[in-house]
């Protein structure tokens, strides 16, 4: 093909005297082929480059490629009232408005646009290599077409690809560690042998639910396995003074420690008995610190039903002394190894009266310790604060920050911090005679008078 300069009243304003009309060409391109918008410009540029240096095109010529939007351009058009006949059937073309159309704009040295015509054939159609004059040839006008196939198109395949690099960037550090729940304590029931005074069956199962409660050590290698499940639960480390601590009652660790989670989210496998023969006593405010280390078995107590198939119930058969007390107590351990806390103490006997058994079974309590406030004196009282209740805290002055040496002094001022104040409290102490059994009750309050009994 070649690309001609259109004849027209154009050229009047660049001072010639009469219509001249040049071709840049021929442009050889291959049928069916593909070609890039870059090779396209590269030709049609070179043509021009050649036509200029052989002194055929009167000045040099320069071609740009745009892309366009086919509905935002002609929607723009259309508000500019601009859309021509050759650019309305050109959008008419689009069949879907996410297509593009490539906009080819030619300009010469002075800045200014020119329309040019593509001429198609063979080489030597242009007027500058002996063709036909202009109304004879199959010419395509800009001026608009007579039938939308003979508008210059060309169908583009435009492809996009993204060269991404990765970089290891710092986001953050987590250290946690993911445990399961550990299980709620195992039912647990005791039942006689008829005619045995010596045995007591122990059936154990599984239990439901879930509770929040404090953790209860019963053997040393406990406290490895209650550290990692508190650092679970709470994100918080046990601190080594609450787990000494805890090592050396027996006792929950701290009794400032949060309550952990128990709940049954896995089967049981295994349970474990733990019983003594003397009575239990509190330890702090628990009795299981008695129990500590008192395993009724080496190994965990466990019933299969199969190969390789274990029960998630078991029992055991204890051997005991008859018309003797015994206390028990059990807990369970899931297929994780997560142990529970231990259930309530049990009080067992079994009774033999000449022959005549029964098994008596019951739940273990004890009443808090109550302290009694008891003194034995024979003929004289002296009833008196104690030392630290009499101690001067400067910090407890009235708002002035200063005292009344004339009136009776605040009684706040007097008493240690981090002692209860006994000021201006009412006490009542009972007086019982020991020969007759009789009784006196004094009703004492403490008053800062700032008199001192010599």
């Amino acid at each position: 093909m070649d690309i001609a300069e259109e004849w027209g009243p154009g050229w009047s304003g660049q001072g010639l005297v009469e219509p001249r009309e040049w071709s840049a060409g021929p442009i050889v391109l291959d049928r069916g082929g593909i070609l890039s918008v870059n090779e396209f410009l590269n030709k049609i540029q070179d043509a021009f480059n050649n036509a200029f240096a052989q002194g055929v095109a009167p000045r040099q010529y320069w071609i740009e490629a745009r892309v366009r939007g086919m509905e935002g351009t002609r929607a723009a058009a259309l508000a500019a009232n601009t859309l021509s006949q050759q650019l309305t059937d050109e959008f008419n073309q689009a069949t879907d408005n996410r297509e593009l159309a490539i906009l080819y704009k030619i300009y010469h040295v002075d800045g200014e646009y020119v329309k040019f015509t593509i001429l198609r054939g063979g080489a030597g159609d242009g007027p500058s290599h002996g063709g036909s004059p202009p109304e004879a040839r199959p010419a395509i006008s800009t001026t608009g077409p007579s039938n939308i196939d003979d508008i210059p198109a060309a169908e583009i395949t435009v492809s996009q690809s993204s060269d991404f690099i990765a970089f290891e960037m710092p986001y953050c550090t987590v250290s946690s560690t993911v445990t399961d729940r550990p299980p709620i304590p195992p039912d647990m029931v005791f039942v006689p042998f008829v005619g045995v005074n010596n045995k007591v069956l122990i059936m154990l199962n599984s239990g439901q639910g879930e509770k929040l409660e404090k953790p209860i050590v019963l053997r040393d290698s406990d406290m490895a396995f209650v550290t990692a499940e508190y650092e679970s639960q709470h994100e918080l480390a046990i601190t080594t003074e609450a787990t000494a601590a805890g090592a050396a009652s027996g006792d929950t660790l701290s009794s400032t420690l949060l309550k952990l989670e128990y709940k049954n989210d896995d089967p049981i496998k295994q349970y474990e008995i733990f019983r003594i023969d003397t009575k239990p006593e509190l330890v702090g405010s628990s009795l299981y610190p008695n129990f500590r280390n008192f395993n009724l078995t080496e190994q965990p107590i466990q019933t299969k039903i199969g190969p390789n198939k274990a029960s998630t119930a078991a029992s055991y058969v204890d051997t005991i002394v008859p018309n003797k007390k015994y206390w028990y107590c059990a807990r369970s351990r899931d297929v994780h190894q997560n142990i529970s806390n231990p259930t309530y103490i049990f009080e067992v006997e079994m009774v033999d009266n000449k022959g005549q058994m029964f098994l008596i079974s019951k739940p273990y309590t004890v009443a808090p310790r109550v302290p009694k406030y008891k003194k034995v004196g024979r003929r004289y009282m002296a009833i008196r604060p104690r030392m630290s209740q009499t101690l001067f805290d400067p910090t407890r002055q009235d708002g002035a920050g200063t005292l009344d040496i004339d009136g009776e002094p605040d009684s706040s001022i007097l008493g240690q911090t981090g002692v209860d104040s006994i000021w201006q409290q009412i006490f009542k102490i009972r007086v019982t005679s020991k020969k007759t059994g009789r009784k006196i009750d004094l009703n004492v309050t403490f008053k800062n008078t700032g008199v001192v009994t010599p």
